[in-house]
């Protein structure tokens, strides 16, 4: 699962926020190399702390507090 390198590539990337959607949040329970929600929440959080996680639809929403883009 290549979710974890994707999301230190968008949030390494200071200069603009992004609402990121990931799909099929029932699959993140921390089995067959998928990081659990709480897995992710943790490194979210210490990518970049602005950052909201929520779930929805089976979405995970990752969506930034305040937007810093011009």
């Amino acid at each position: 699962c290549p979710v974890t390198e994707e999301l230190k590539a968008i949030l390494s990337n200071n200069k603009y926020k992004h609402i990121i959607l990931i799909d099929d949040a029932n699959d993140f329970k921390g089995f067959n190399s998928y990081p659990s929600i709480e897995e992710l929440r943790i490194l979210v959080a210490r990518l970049d702390n602005s950052y909201q996680l929520k779930i929805e639809n089976n979405i995970i929403c990752l969506i930034p507090s305040q937007s810093k883009n011009p």
